[in-house]
């Protein structure tokens, strides 16, 4: 896993560069799932935000670690386990301006509450993972907390939204 050649995480990475070159600023983003760290590498890459990596299995941690230092972005990046967003790293690094959340359908339904906590005003979550039936879904129980859906993208049958708080 985490090699960057499924289709959710391309089309994250697609949304993110997308953000950057219409003049989106982030510097705070927060990779929830984040497997081998491919998404907090990119970020760390093209802009100066700092980024915190988050995972649940402790292989995936370890594997993050390994490849923002084998990438040189650990400087401004950061790997915590986490079941969920329950790290306590978290409440010290402040609100998030930008979240990816490339897992599956049931943890996106489980963390929308948090995902909201932890996400600034006007910030932007980029929800991966989910086929375009899920989507359906998730979008619904993300407008229940405030987040509204301002882009989408597809491939094949896999959808990835963007959510802003509002």
């Amino acid at each position: 896993f985490g090699t960057g050649h499924h289709f959710t995480t391309q089309l994250c990475i697609s949304i993110y560069l997308d953000l950057i070159k219409k003049g989106c600023v982030f510097k705070n983003i927060l990779d929830v799932g984040c497997g081998t760290g491919i998404l907090s590498i990119v970020a760390s890459k093209v802009s100066k935000a700092r980024t915190t990596s988050l995972d649940n299995d402790k292989i995936a941690v370890e594997t993050a670690k390994f490849n923002l230092i084998k990438n040189k972005v650990t400087h401004k990046s950061k790997v915590f386990r986490s079941e969920g967003l329950k790290n306590f790293h978290l409440i010290k690094l402040s609100k998030f301006d930008l979240i990816f959340a490339n897992i599956l359908f049931k943890p996106l339904k489980t963390l929308v509450k948090s995902l909201h906590k932890f996400l600034k005003k006007d910030g932007l979550v980029i929800l991966s993972g989910i086929s375009v039936q899920q989507s359906i879904k998730i979008e619904a129980i993300y407008l229940g907390h405030n987040l509204k859906k301002v882009y989408f993208i597809n491939e094949e049958n896999w959808m990835t939204l963007v959510m802003k708080k509002i």
